[in-house]
């Protein structure tokens, strides 16, 4: 029941504090990013999942990706949330920013290709009554019994391990009005840490946020 998850909610955000930590490229370096990423054929968004795979020390990422362009019901200007996700896994070590993301970039464009690959996580939540995804929560990460819930929750929306990282760019602006902003993800608790990352008038600020859970 929804009251229960109301509960769980609650009381879950109360043991477990957010982090949250702000990183800034502006200017020269930024540029320098940007003429590097033409220069080989790769984007911004490419660098910053290989970037993210050097900081963090691991080699999956799971990325937000935009699909405005690809919904008939899309109407230019309007406010909501048209992306989808998928993961990035790049499994051979690979040190030079560079060349790592030339592997994440030649994967996206796979997985791109393929649309029951890249809306996997929609058709997920599309099939599955929204009571049921409250259900796999709590039955992987609160005292609701359920193995079918368990098994989902560990195999399919990562809160077993909650060992996972992920990223969202929301691009960039130029703007007369604001001058700088921060887009602040939310702590996710089937992730370890969420980029969200947000460019205005050249300043791109990076905020990282994660759970801490009370031992």
């Amino acid at each position: 029941m929804y009251g229960q998850y109301s509960i769980f909610e609650r009381a879950y955000i109360q043991k477990c504090k957010m982090k949250q930590e702000i990183f800034t490229i502006c200017n020269q370096e930024l540029e320098e990013i940007q003429a590097s990423c033409k220069q080989h054929g790769i984007t911004v968004n490419d660098y910053l999942i290989a970037k993210m795979m050097l900081d963090e020390n691991t080699n999956k990422v799971v990325i937000a990706a935009d699909i405005r362009n690809q919904t008939k019901c899309y109407r230019q200007g309007a406010m909501g949330n048209y992306s989808t996700a998928f993961s990035v896994s790049v499994k051979k070590n690979e040190k030079n920013i560079i060349s790592l993301a030339k592997r994440a970039a030649s994967q996206i464009i796979n997985i791109c290709r393929h649309p029951q690959k890249e809306m996997l996580v929609l058709a997920c939540y599309i099939h599955m009554q929204p009571e049921l995804i409250d259900a796999v929560a709590i039955s992987t990460l609160g005292d609701f019994e359920s193995k079918a819930g368990t098994f989902v929750g560990r195999n399919m929306f990562g809160f077993g391990s909650q060992n996972g990282y992920s990223i969202t760019n929301l691009g960039k602006i130029e703007s007369n009005i604001i001058a700088e902003a921060i887009f602040i993800p939310p702590a996710s608790p089937a992730n370890k840490k969420t980029w969200g990352v947000l460019t205005v008038n050249n300043h791109m600020k990076i905020c990282a946020s994660n759970l801490i859970t009370e031992q």
